[in-house]
């Protein structure tokens, strides 16, 4: 229970038995299950165009530099991502690079960076959530976020992705929030420095940052004392670490570029409007007790609505949000991404989301419990987090990380209150197995009916798997010398693009990443083309050299399904192509999974 200004010690030997059961996990996981780092792969796209990202970071020095040359050919392309995650694969890589080299050491690094992330924001969550459910059920929250797969998910061998970096920050954030809504002194400032860190990290982190104001500002409208002191420290934090991470990231020299998916200009004014507003606030001090909660509640919504208001004339794109300058005609192509897709059927829903089942019941019922106390406001928090990223899992599945800390905390409360109850009425082996099937039950329950539900003839186990259109053997055959003499630029599918670019010296069109509109659009085109004056123009225009098909039924089925027969896919599959086109004689260990055509100049 929170007590203004008693915080109990965390143990250091409690601390290490919670990293070494997430480290256990992921142990067994890696013997059990691994299909991944075992066969050099990596889990997805984003996770090779980190490491084509920090490659080139490494080799030129370039910290502002964000440009990948062999993405988007002839061209280049940017990407949205910032430098702290790039510092922490290095940080990793560097030191194993004498050993091994770089390359197999920056490997080796992005396959293990999440599970080491995992275990850090595990030992994190055990420091939040100590104040609120006792240190015992703070170190065993932090060893059962092993247990939800939302976490576990994108935690695994093989995500050189920032996911888990986000669950760090977040977990870190909540832990100091938590600590100012008690009245912790300093600690409204702290939460948020760290959630400024979040959106240096990426522009996701502003869903938790509204998930912060909105509950600071429902305490000031409620009457709380010193809210307004904390809103504005709040914010300050806020600023000032975003005032910090726009000179690291950009430099003086591109310090008021304005960019929506990428920490700018843009998000700093939103702080410092923010901070003006809760600045006039605090100014006028007392008089906000005699307005009444009606009256702040107006002055409030006021307040956020002048704030949007002026950020929308400053910048008139801000409401479309970090996809402002994408596309249209691309987010189609986005829809079909796994970890951007809704969750479909009752077995995901559960694997994914069931949680919430269990979690948010709870939380409800913990702030009536403590609706006295100031206690209610963590719980408060608790609870919105809950069922805002339950919501936003349901329609896009890769919040289901964030959804899985907060029920975490949620059920651990609850097995503890279970635990109490059956210690005082059982005894004996009755007692051992209630708990246990408490346990169970409450922390996998949901997650095990779903796999119930799922149809095991798809489950998988090491050494059984073998990965679809696997690009190793594409790599090996380009990067023979017969291709060294220059790089060529390959028209394949967009999911191939980052791992080719990884594997080869060559130059690609599509990368599944949302600034590279263009060539994922030229891309699909040029596959689809039906007209040879267009398809030529679209050639030319991006000097393709190559065109790589997978013959796995579905991979292209984009342009297979598609009726009229003259596109370029069709024809080139049945042996119907320009004469300016010829196929490569693959390996037979290639041909029945590939295909491979050469363009001479049309």
């Amino acid at each position: 229970m929170i007590e203004t200004g008693k915080f109990p010690p965390l143990e250091p030997g409690f601390m290490m038995a919670t990293a070494a059961f997430v480290a256990m996990v992921h142990i067994a996981w890696y013997l059990g299950f691994d299909w991944l780092v075992v066969n050099g792969d990596m889990a997805d796209g984003d996770s090779f165009a980190r490491l084509v990202r920090v490659t080139l970071l490494y080799e030129s020095g370039e910290w502002f530099n964000s440009v990948i040359p062999r993405s988007n050919a002839p061209f280049g392309d940017t990407l949205h991502w910032t430098r702290l995650f790039d510092v922490i694969l290095l940080s990793l890589a560097v030191p194993m690079t004498p050993f091994l080299g770089f390359a197999k050491a920056l490997y080796y690094a992005g396959a293990v960076v999440s599970p080491l992330l995992h275990v850090l924001t595990a030992l994190a969550l055990a420091w939040a959530a100590s104040p609120l459910i006792g240190r015992a059920g703070a170190y065993v929250a932090g060893a059962l976020t092993a247990t939800s797969f939302g976490v576990l998910g994108y935690a695994i061998a093989g995500h050189a992705d920032h996911h888990l970096l986000f669950a760090l920050i977040t977990v870190l954030a909540f832990g100091f929030l938590a600590r100012a809504l008690s009245g912790r002194d300093g600690c409204a400032m702290a939460a948020g420095a760290v959630v400024a860190v979040g959106v240096w990290s990426g522009t996701e982190a502003f869903v938790f940052l509204g998930l912060c104001l909105s509950i600071t500002g429902l305490m000031w409208v409620a009457g709380e004392k010193e809210a307004a002191r904390l809103n504005f420290y709040l914010v300050f934090g806020l600023a000032a670490g975003l005032t910090l991470a726009l000179l690291v990231e950009r430099g003086p020299s591109h310090y008021i570029d304005v960019e929506f998916d990428r920490v700018s200009i843009v998000h700093l004014s939103m702080a410092a409007l923010l901070l003006a507003f809760w600045g006039a606030v605090l100014a006028v001090g007392a008089h906000w007790e005699r307005t009444g909660i009606a009256g702040r509640l107006v002055v409030g919504m006021g307040g956020a609505a002048a704030v949007f208001a002026a950020l929308w004339l400053i910048f008139p794109d801000v409401l479309k949000g970090p996809m402002a300058d994408v596309d249209p005609e691309l987010l189609p192509v986005f829809e079909g991404i796994a970890e951007y897709s809704p969750i479909a059927d009752t077995a995901h829903f559960l694997i994914y989301v069931g949680g919430v089942l269990i979690a948010l019941p709870w939380t409800l019922w913990r702030i009536r419990e403590e609706w006295s106390g100031k206690e209610r406001w963590v719980w408060l928090f608790i609870a919105l987090a809950v069922a805002v990223f339950a919501v936003f899992a349901v329609n896009w599945v890769r919040w289901s990380m964030y959804l899985g800390i907060f029920s975490i905390v949620a059920m651990t409360d609850l097995l503890f209150r279970i635990d109490g109850v059956l210690s005082a009425r059982l005894r004996g082996a009755p007692r051992i197995l209630a708990k246990a099937g408490a346990v169970l039950l409450l922390v996998m329950g949901p997650c095990l009916a779903g796999v119930a539900l799922l149809d095991d003839k798809k489950t998988k186990v090491k050494g059984e798997f073998k990965r679809e259109c696997d690009l190793k053997t594409v790599a090996a055959f380009l990067n023979q010398p017969r291709w060294a003499d220059r790089p060529y630029t390959i028209v394949t599918s967009v999911n191939f693009g980052n791992e080719l670019m990884y594997r080869t010296k060559h130059l690609v069109l599509s990368t599944l990443l949302h600034r590279n509109s263009s060539g994922i659009l030229d891309t699909t085109r040029l596959l689809g083309s039906v007209d040879e004056q267009e398809l030529t123009r679209l050639v030319r225009k991006r000097r393709a050299d190559l065109i790589l098909i997978c013959l796995v039924p579905g991979s292209f089925k984009y342009f297979t399904e598609k009726e009229d027969q003259r596109v370029l896919v069709k024809r080139l599959l049945r042996g119907d192509f320009p004469s300016w086109i010829d196929e490569v004689q693959l390996p037979p260990e290639m041909k029945d999974e590939f295909r491979l055509f050469r363009i001479q100049a049309p």
